[in-house]
């Protein structure tokens, strides 16, 4: 998987974060981001507004196959 941060890291303001994994062909994807104040989202792309600057952690996202693989990455 690869993402990036579409705008910028503000406190209390939604940022945008877009899916750029490459579709598999022959497999369909699911994608689950995890952030670190333990919310999750399972969308293609995500957007997430942090509370506080100490949340400006790792975000993960994950990427299964329907053939039962997972990878995943954070930034």
């Amino acid at each position: 998987p690869d993402f990036v941060i579409d705008s910028l890291l503000c406190v209390n303001s939604p940022i945008s974060f877009t899916n750029r994994t490459a579709d598999i062909p022959g497999e369909t994807l699911r994608f689950e981001w995890r952030f670190p104040d333990g919310t999750t989202a399972d969308t293609r792309d995500a957007v997430h507004t942090f509370t506080d600057t100490a949340s400006f952690v790792q975000v993960g996202l994950f990427a299964f196959s329907g053939s039962g693989c997972v990878d995943s990455i954070f930034q």
